[in-house]
């Protein structure tokens, strides 16, 4: 941590310390497998279930049922983890099987579906038989003649070439350089990834319901009081529009009352002035119409005119 400013941590074991089984089940569904391992491993460990962890992969499917690959570790084996991490600061981000680990970078290159894979470690040999790309078979040995016996073995049932990785003493196998340390560090998630992070030391996942709650909470208020605002400024924006659209009505209305006296009074004089030249001549066409109705020797004394248009003659 302090050489390299390190931050988490992936643990990786050896496949020595896990009991593994090859199990049938008439479940495919993860969540099903998962529930079901501790009541089906009961009659595959010495101890009760619940005191280790189990990790499981499904190596095939048929029908209904699956083969699952299962991995047990007791959980007193991994205290001394939780001890070395203490109060160091450091993130414990995994605990794997090596193993699986390499295997799965040997699956996931693709270099044989079917093959016999070896993982030398110390005094250690962990060997694996894999069958279209999946592991079909684990043993692990600290005998090299029974390792080599084994190894002989797992090539008559699975076939193809043994791949070995660590200090291979066997001159038979094709060596694969594998960091298995800079393998299990790297934590890719491949084919047969299991991880055996107790849940007391998995990170606490924060809660952010109540977060949440709260922030919708304000956010309401917010919008009640937004809302208030808003409606509050459109109706003054309305308002001012109609305030401003009544002056206008107003100031057009007013100018056609007065257009409309005007125009009256247009109208008021120009009936006075017809009535005027109506009237104006009227007296001389009466004495043109009486000069030629009266005969010749008739002699007019006296003419006048009276209102209702009555005519005195003499």
């Amino acid at each position: 941590k302090k050489d390299h400013g390190i931050k988490g941590v992936v643990v990786g074991l050896d496949l020595g310390g896990f009991s593994h089984h090859f199990i049938e089940l008439p479940l495919k569904s993860e969540k099903d497998i998962k529930n079901a391992l501790p009541f089906e491993m009961e009659k595959h460990l010495p101890l009760p279930p619940d005191e280790y962890i189990h990790g499981f992969h499904t190596v095939s499917t048929a029908g209904k049922t699956s083969k699952n690959l299962v991995l047990s570790i007791r959980k007193e084996k991994l205290g001394w983890i939780t001890e070395s991490l203490k109060d160091t600061g450091l993130k414990l981000l995994g605990i794997r099987c090596s193993l699986l680990e390499a295997l799965n970078e040997f699956i996931s290159s693709g270099a044989a579906p079917t093959a016999v894979f070896v993982q030398v470690s110390g005094h250690a040999f962990h060997i694996a038989g894999v069958s279209n790309a999946a592991p079909a078979y684990l043993r692990a040995s600290r005998n090299e003649s029974e390792a080599r016996a084994e190894i002989e073995k797992i090539s008559e049932m699975f076939g193809g070439v043994t791949y070995a990785t660590g200090h291979v003493p066997f001159g038979e196998a094709k060596s694969l350089h594998y960091s298995i340390s800079r393998v299990i560090a790297g934590a890719k998630k491949g084919a047969v990834s299991i991880d055996f992070t107790p849940e007391e030391l998995l990170p606490v996942k924060k809660d952010y319901y109540p977060y949440a709650i709260g922030a919708m909470g304000v956010l309401a208020v917010l919008c009640f009081f937004l809302t208030s605002l808003v409606a509050y400024y459109k109706d003054s924006s309305a308002l001012r529009d109609v305030r401003a659209r009544t002056e206008e009505i107003k100031s057009t209305a007013s100018g056609l009352v007065e257009t409309r006296k005007s125009f009256e009074e247009v109208e008021k004089k120009k009936r006075f002035l017809l009535e005027f030249q109506g009237g104006s001549n009227r007296n001389i066409k009466i004495l043109k119409g009486l000069s030629v109705l009266l005969p010749e020797g008739a002699w007019l004394t006296s003419f006048s005119t009276e209102e209702k248009n009555r005519i005195k003659i003499e």
